[in-house]
């Protein structure tokens, strides 16, 4: 149930609102209108929703690993971008560009009552400008890992932990689960995305989390397995 929530971004967002949590703005498409009238007034809306000037993000509303995800930086590139995903025959979801510190925070625990949060990490990509799929994946030149935070205090990461139980509570997830923020220059955490199955590699960021707060992978991995098992 959480997976199926947390895959469908635009519910998932509406669930994490709903919970009090910050997301850019946003607009879910499953079509483009005909009428040039009305194609010039959902252009007005998608520009409306840059009101930081750092464009957009096109993403597929399902799927993960930010694949199909493309950064928009002119309004003229938009239409294309959301044409591209529709055509895929997902909807397609427009949400401004945040700028600010990329973070993440995972957390773990047999039920709600007996969460623990774990130390999050940093994410500063090399080259793309944001966590794309090259970022994530590539041991050479992806995104450098920092664990705790580089760029942010004690007071921000209490937030951090504070609002990814939160967001793991509110999505209904259970035994795991990572949660992506953007924390802004003016002092904003923005949930980007929940993960309700958070990779288990070598370069994943909930192993690195925990062995940072002294939880080695291989007991990770009998936690998670031990809250499958009836108590």
């Amino acid at each position: 149930q959480a997976s199926e929530l947390c895959m469908n971004k635009s519910a998932a967002r509406e669930s994490l609102i709903a919970a009090g949590l910050l997301c850019a703005e946003g607009l879910l498409l499953t079509s483009l209108p005909e009428e040039r009238s009305s194609l010039s007034k959902l252009l007005n809306e998608l520009q409306a929703l840059d009101t930081r000037a750092h464009g957009w993000f096109v993403k597929p509303n399902r799927g993960g690993s930010s694949a199909g995800v493309q950064k928009i930086d002119i309004l003229s590139e938009l239409l294309p971008a959301i044409e591209l995903v529709l055509s895929s025959g997902d909807g397609a979801l427009i949400e401004a560009a945040i700028p600010g510190v990329e973070l993440s925070a995972g957390v773990c625990g047999p039920s709600n009552d007996e969460l623990m949060a774990f130390t999050p990490v940093e994410i500063q990509p090399r080259s793309a400008g944001w966590f794309d799929v090259k970022e994530k994946y590539d041991d050479e030149n992806g995104a450098a890992e920092h664990c705790p935070p580089k760029s942010v205090g004690p007071d921000v990461i209490a937030s951090l932990k504070s609002a990814a139980l939160v967001a793991h509570r509110s999505s209904a997830c259970a035994g795991y689960s990572r949660t992506d923020f953007i924390y802004s220059p003016e002092g904003h955490l923005y949930v980007l995305e929940v993960n309700t199955l958070p990779g288990l590699t070598p370069r994943s960021l909930l192993p690195i989390e925990a062995a940072t707060d002294g939880v080695s992978f291989p007991e990770l991995c009998l936690r998670i397995l031990s809250y499958c098992l009836p108590r």
